[in-house]
């Protein structure tokens, strides 16, 4: 068994599955609290050689020198300390020749959904953990074949029913050993679903540079300039109304169905920011996720993402990073970096 997971890494974190086995090579140094504010630049290449950083606890300004740099601290963040990075040979940020870091910045579009009781289940006895699967997907249908109204690309659900502490409706009737019996009797027979779906990238939608906000280490913070358009609140609408429909169509009653768009930012899904293309003049970084500006530098995150979709990107992430560290090596062994 292996700490904060399993052994088939099931549960999977960054410590048990990344940290750790990094750690075990013997090539990783950790340093924790360090916060980075600047990838710094050779002021002759134009090149990165390293990153500042804040010791969170003292707040001491130190360096690390690197012959290459891999930035990984999520969209927001790496955009952050991209911008942050400015140079003579980078006035705009580092790796910012194209001015779109920053932008293009999208999500996921999270709120409308529906819950259902299914009659036939209340009553039932159910054990605390009767080990039948509780979550379900529903993967994209709109916009596949035939073209729908109103909004382009598409959505998901994600849904999940089984065994749960209490109802989820909080009208039960009864109280104390009465509304034991409720809750037992409605206990695994709660169903529901939301959607999840695909916000537009759009150049407008952006972070930039707080000219006057500091965090707590006295480094600038992100504004943003972000908000979901007509496609996402038309996609919002249908969200609603073919849950509900899918609901019914399975002979789910229905007693509740949330119709309400929740805010932006609301998913936690940041993408974009640092886009990959094969034009520097529209995009950031190229198919490995290294700059076009500056060879030396690498973004692995969600920054590269063109597009949100409408599924978790954790994986596909994951994905990307592991075809860029390749790259890396590859290039290092044939010194071309």
């Amino acid at each position: 068994m292996l700490p904060g997971g399993c052994d088939i890494h099931a549960a999977f974190d960054s410590p048990t599955g990344l940290i750790y086995p990094a750690m075990d090579t013997g090539n990783l140094t950790l340093r924790t609290n360090s916060t980075a504010h600047e990838i710094l630049v050779d002021p002759k290449t134009g090149r990165a050689r390293g990153v500042a950083f804040v010791d969170s606890v003292t707040h001491k300004s130190l360096e690390a020198k690197a012959k290459v740099v891999v930035v990984g601290a999520s969209t927001l963040e790496s955009a952050r300390l991209l911008l942050l990075s400015k140079s003579p040979q980078h006035p705009n940020g580092i790796g910012n020749s194209s001015d779109h870091v920053g932008h293009n910045f999208c999500e996921h579009l999270m709120g409308p959904g529906v819950t259902g009781l299914v009659k036939e289940l209340v009553g039932k006895e159910h054990g605390i953990e009767d080990g039948r699967p509780g979550g379900f997907y529903v993967p994209r249908f709109r916009n596949l074949s035939d073209k729908q109204p109103g909004f382009l690309r598409g959505y998901g659900f994600e849904g999940n029913s089984g065994k749960s502490i209490f109802p989820d409706s909080t009208d039960r009737p009864g109280f104390g050993k009465q509304y034991k019996k409720e809750v037992r009797d409605y206990a695994g027979a709660f169903i529901n679903m939301g959607g999840f779906g695909e916000v537009l990238p759009r150049y407008e939608n952006a972070v930039s540079i707080d000219p006057d906000v500091k965090d707590a280490w006295g480094i600038p913070v992100l504004k943003f300039d972000y908000k979901f358009g007509d496609n996402e609140k038309k996609m919002a609408e249908d969200m609603a109304v073919t849950a509900k429909e899918m609901f019914e169509a399975a002979g789910i009653e229905v007693i509740g169905v949330d119709k309400e768009l929740l805010t932006e930012g609301w998913s936690i899904h940041e993408l974009g920011t640092s886009r990959m293309g094969s034009d520097p003049k529209t995009s950031v970084l190229n198919q490995f996720q290294q700059s076009h500006d500056v060879k030396n530098l690498f973004v692995v995150d969600g920054s590269s993402h063109v597009n949100a979709s409408c599924q978790n990107p954790t994986w596909t992430i994951m994905a990307l990073a592991w075809r860029s560290c390749d790259h890396l090596a590859d290039e290092l062994k044939k010194g071309n970096l």
